[in-house]
């Protein structure tokens, strides 16, 4: 057993984080945490305190606001106001409290209490230096206690299988091309062709694919391809489906999915084929269901009754993510969330390569229920990227992921990205073939 003695009065979020770290660190021994006294045993105790006196100790600096966060040493950041110069600590800095931050998403939670909305984009994040959203920070901070500890008490183990695992998904958006999609796609494409501007090469390829866009591939028939690619790598995928339940405001129009489940059999008895083959079917919860529980209930069931089975896993469209309502909604209603990424681009929203459960910071303790991140999706490169650069950088960012224990996260390329009029399901095979 470890020991970790501390002078918080609430040992809640403390209890938490080792937690999160004792599993997704293969701890092979149990984690207690009480506060100090008198009759506290040194055997394999370490101190979390703000008072030097006591050793081996990791320091407790709980200063709030805490600060910026700042890069301390290559691939290392950590807010500002956990810092410390001293050398009477096992870290110059809290790491405990920063993997409480990170994973916590305690910047968005207090950002949506001043009545800003985040919407999944990482440029209405308050952190200002974006490229720390490029690293795992949280597994940086477990594998770094890990050394701590093994150096420590070489007899407490740790299991040292990585269990490096990628979901694969497809979220299904659109079964053929709609105003809508013209719409919404015509708007990227014009975006990604202003900004290729500088690049006579580029900007005439962007151009055809603008001008071209409406009038081709209006079908999308595109199961089979997934199917075959994956069950050829010895690969399942989850397909997150959107299950239409009530009328539409022009907004959810345009943004919702265009189809209509109930009465769509050919689309039924496909997802019955997947199923039988080993694929999952998840739930792509509406725009609005993400803050409407009732609505997120009648779409759950509803997909339920198509499938004849148990619905455990959601993802939100649009990413759409409300930190008052969406966590406590997936909570009571599912095993699974993968909502938690970026619409702008690939990274770890919560500093974390694993699945983990994510903390309810209005109750102060953790949810039952897991998350497992997406870290990346085609439109981070092709919306959003130099298409060559941001590939490079994906398969980079996947393999990084490797050297830590228990990765397990998403990668998400939709539905239809296969058909002619995207052609993105190629790069999706490289990364398939450089990561797996």
């Amino acid at each position: 057993m470890l020991k970790i003695y501390t002078d918080l009065t609430d040992i809640t979020w403390l209890t938490y984080i080792t937690d999160e770290f004792k599993r997704i660190s293969s701890a092979k021994f149990s984690i207690q945490i009480s506060q100090i006294d008198e009759n506290r045993d040194d055997d394999h105790a370490i101190y979390y305190t703000s008072d030097p006196q006591h050793q081996p100790n990791i320091v407790n600096k709980s200063t709030i606001p805490h600060g910026e966060l700042v890069e301390i040493s290559a691939g290392l950041f950590v807010f500002q106001n956990t810092l410390i110069e001293s050398d009477n600590y096992l870290l110059p800095y809290d790491i405990f409290r920063n993997a409480f931050l990170i994973l916590s998403r305690y910047e968005e939670y207090q950002h949506e209490l001043k009545g800003e909305k985040i919407r999944s984009y990482s440029s209405r994040h308050p952190r200002k230096d974006k490229s720390s959203f490029w690293l795992p920070l949280v597994n940086i901070y477990f594998q770094k206690l890990e050394e701590i500890i093994n150096g420590l008490y070489p007899d407490l183990e740790f299991g040292q299988e990585k269990n490096f695992k990628l979901d694969l998904s497809h979220d299904v958006d659109y079964l053929k091309k709609t105003t809508q999609l013209i719409l919404k796609q015509t708007a990227f494409n014009t975006y990604n062709l202003l900004k290729s501007l500088g690049s006579p090469k580029r900007f005439i390829s962007r151009l055809k694919a603008t001008i071209s866009f409406p009038f081709i591939s209006h079908q999308y028939r595109c199961f089979d391809y997934w199917k075959d690619v994956e069950l050829g790598k010895g690969q399942n995928s989850i397909f997150y489906v959107y299950v239409k339940t009530r009328g539409r405001s022009l907004k959810e129009w345009l943004i919702d999915p265009s189809y209509n489940l109930k009465s769509n059999p050919v689309l039924q008895n496909k997802l019955a084929e997947l199923n039988a083959a080993g694929f999952e079917v998840g739930l792509h919860g509406s725009l609005k269901s993400a803050v409407n529980i009732d609505m997120l209930k009648e779409e759950k069931e509803g997909l339920e009754r198509v499938l004849s089975r148990p619905v455990t896993r959601v993802r939100q469209h649009w990413l759409n993510y409300s930190e008052s309502k969406t966590p406590s909604y997936h909570n009571e209603l599912f095993a699974v969330d993968s909502t938690l990424g970026w619409n702008d681009r690939m990274g770890f929203r919560s500093g974390c390569a694993s699945k983990y459960r994510p903390w309810d910071h209005a109750n102060n303790k953790a949810f039952d229920y897991f998350v497992i991140p997406q870290v990346l999706m085609d439109s981070n490169i092709f919306d959003y990227s130099n298409i060559e650069d941001a590939k490079e950088k994906a398969i980079s960012m996947l393999q990084g992921m490797k050297k830590f224990k228990n990765v397990n996260a998403s990668i998400s390329w939709h539905y239809r990205t296969c058909s002619n009029d995207y052609k993105w399901h190629k790069v999706y095979e490289e990364i398939l073939d450089e990561c797996l």
